[in-house]
């Protein structure tokens, strides 16, 4: 058994949060194909080398990362839905200066089934699936100054989503407790919450 597409690790198969991937089919080949019959139910392992915690809820087939919906399996005829949910993007790694990808890999496992005589055969295959972010974070030359607005942070990750959640800011910067939100170049001597942007570690 094999799928159409996302079986080399170097070319998994994507889509972007809040998107949704084509379904992906299983080929069941004639070496791997009992009689020539499909699996009568299908259930999969997967993990994750970011560190997430990856789950598959074997009733439902859906396949989440740190909780949030990330794949679907039909446990039934073996279709792999890629659809991550927009709430990834508040785990995506914030060390990467470009778009932040969140990767797993599954083995999806088609059993033959016969009741009442229990579990025969099975057949697997391997699934290399991406979910990635839908904004570009990157480092930038700091402009002179900014509307800045500041706030306690607990992690660069909170800070990046608090940046996100407003339409307004256009760059962010985060130093120990302390989130920095940037909405646009300003005149210093026009505006009180104009300063120069001299913090550390900018991204747009």
């Amino acid at each position: 058994m094999v799928y159409e597409r996302g079986t080399n690790q170097s070319s998994p198969h994507k889509a972007t949060v809040g998107q949704v991937a084509p379904a992906l089919q299983p080929i069941h080949t004639r070496r791997s194909t009992l009689f020539f019959l499909p699996p009568t139910v299908f259930t999969g392992k997967c993990s994750s080398d970011d560190g997430g915690n990856v789950a598959l809820d074997i009733v439902s087939g859906q396949g989440t990362y740190d909780g949030f919906a990330f794949f679907e399996l039909d446990l039934t005829t073996g279709y792999v839905r890629l659809a991550p949910s927009e709430e990834l993007a508040s785990v995506m790694p914030v060390d990467t200066h470009a778009r932040a990808t969140l990767s797993i890999s599954c083995k999806i496992f088609g059993l033959y089934q016969y009741l009442p005589f229990g579990v025969g055969s099975s057949i697997e295959a391997e699934l290399f699936l991406n979910a990635q972010d839908d904004t570009c974070f990157v480092p930038v030359a700091t402009p002179p100054h900014f509307h800045e607005v500041s706030e306690t942070s607990s992690s660069a990750a909170e800070c990046r989503q608090a940046c996100r959640s407003d339409i307004a800011c256009t760059y962010y910067s985060h130093q120990s407790t302390s989130c920095f939100r940037y909405t646009g170049l300003c005149d210093s001597s026009s505006s009180p919450s104009c300063s120069p942007a001299a913090r550390l570690l900018l991204f747009a």
